[in-house]
């Protein structure tokens, strides 16, 4: 497993980086972890103001994919 560092400069390219998503613990032992946060801006919210659906969903996918 990558450090938090490593996938944090992996993905910066990519739309996890660019919605606002970090990863801030990796550790492979004693079992593969992964946690990432991902600070609320006005972009991800649906038109009545709650987080939209696709925005968690980004953030469950990219914890699963790294």
């Amino acid at each position: 497993m990558k450090s938090a560092e490593h996938l944090n400069e992996f993905g910066r390219r990519y739309l996890a980086a660019r919605m606002g998503i970090t990863v801030t613990h990796a550790a492979a032992a004693p079992t593969p972890t992964v946690t990432v946060q991902m600070k609320v801006r006005r972009g991800h919210l649906a038109p009545h103001d709650y987080v939209h659906g696709g925005a968690i969903i980004l953030l469950a996918d990219t914890a699963c994919g790294y």
